[in-house]
């Protein structure tokens, strides 16, 4: 663990920086998330992914994400149609989108575990309201990579 010190006004200060644990304390970071179906709550009228209730592919994500603007990065593998062996340089490519963080309710299935800043295991997370991100249904039971821009 790094401490600076500082010395004004003839007070010392010590800030001492978090460890990263796997990217839940950074604020400038990527971190994975597997794409899960969970059945979802419309809350908000305004919600372009959530307009009935019933099951979607999204990613609880640290509340500390809510309202900011996440990069969402996946494999996806590119079908070559009539191409000869050595033009294929690639087999697979990395695909993404950006999608704002948006609080929805949830009602996890039994035994879901939804880790956050201040809990990091229970044996299964009550209903209500999460951050998230909604994925294309291909997604879900893939892991995929988040990375907070800022």
């Amino acid at each position: 663990m790094f401490v600076e010190r500082e010395k004004r006004a003839g007070v010392n200060l010590s800030i001492r920086r978090l460890q990263d644990f796997e990217g839940q304390f950074a604020h400038t970071f990527s971190f994975n998330r597997r794409v899960n179906e969970e059945y979802i709550i419309p809350t908000n009228s305004g919600d372009k992914f959530v307009s009935i209730e019933g099951l979607y592919p999204c990613a609880v994500v640290p509340e500390y994400n809510c309202m900011m603007v996440l990069t969402a990065v996946y494999k996806k593998p590119i079908i070559y149609l009539a191409a000869k062996p050595e033009e294929i340089l690639f087999k697979e490519s990395f695909r993404g989108f950006e999608q704002t963080v948006v609080k929805r309710y949830i009602i996890p299935g039994k035994g879901k575990m939804y880790y956050s800043e201040s809990e990091w295991t229970s044996d299964s997370s009550p209903e209500g309201l999460y951050p998230t991100l909604i994925f294309p249904r291909e997604l879900v039971g893939k892991v995929v990579t988040l990375i907070n821009p800022r």
